[in-house]
């Protein structure tokens, strides 16, 4: 199975997407909660 660099660069920004909008939604709670 080959794997392009296209496809390997969209995972990684899948994941960093994803990470980075958790982060953001569990700052966004942390908020709400410290108010």
């Amino acid at each position: 199975m080959e794997i392009s660099i296209f496809e390997i660069m969209n995972i990684i920004g899948l994941v960093a997407f994803a990470i980075t909008g958790s982060l953001k939604a569990i700052e966004a709670k942390l908020d709400l909660l410290g108010i």
